[in-house]
């Protein structure tokens, strides 16, 4: 039996957020159900969490090493990092060059603490046709974590979130299903989330 670690680092759409934050459902949950059935026994995962509500992509970098050097003092690393962030960024005007900067530092840092990563591009909010800046934004970060995973020689992974799980484009009884807020998800659009996330992972794990 071997022990696969994996880390899910970022903001509120991390932690799982919905019903205005009386609730939480991280795709964590669903991530951990579905490896295990696919391992079985012969591998024990520990999923940890560390989403903040609120938390700001340019402030994630100096949280990560201090998660990374806590586990380092505790005896163990992870084997994978998992990071989404940067809307609560978008939403206070930050330029679209710091935001992607500070998401590809987080993956570096995972790299230097022996981990691979997946990158998961920040998904739509229900209000970007009254602000098409933030669309505008959102676009730019979202290329730029497409062009770093593709460039990483498979250290990084891509989860295309913003395509999988659109809002504009969703049928309104899928919307419904899946988003809370327009801009956090259902329980049901986590668990989807982690689903997903199986899927880019299932094959990589070893």
């Amino acid at each position: 039996m071997s022990w696969i670690r994996i880390l899910a680092f970022g903001d509120s759409l991390t932690a799982g957020y919905y019903c205005m934050g009386s609730r939480f459902q991280p795709y964590t949950v669903r991530l951990r159900g579905l490896l295990e059935g696919r391992f079985g026994p012969e591998k024990k995962f520990q999923v940890v969490t560390e989403g903040i509500p609120g938390d700001m992509a340019l402030d994630m970098p100096i949280r990560l090493e201090e998660s990374l050097e806590r586990a380092a003092t505790l005896g163990y690393k992870y084997q994978w990092a998992l990071f989404l962030g940067g809307t609560n960024d978008m939403m206070q005007g930050v330029p679209a060059h710091d935001i992607a900067s500070s998401l590809a530092t987080l993956h570096r840092t995972a790299y230097a603490h022996g981990a691979r990563t997946v990158a998961i591009t920040i998904p739509e909010c229900s209000f970007e046709d009254d602000e098409p800046h933030i669309t505008a934004l959102r676009t730019a970060v979202n290329d730029h974590m497409r062009r770093f995973a593709d460039e990483s020689n498979g250290a990084t992974l891509l989860l295309d979130l913003a395509a999988l799980i659109p809002w504009a484009s969703m049928p309104p009884d899928e919307r419904r299903t899946l988003w809370d807020d327009g801009v956090h998800f259902s329980a049901a659009g986590y668990d989807r989330i982690g689903t997903l996330l199986y899927e880019v992972l299932k094959n990589h794990i070893n």
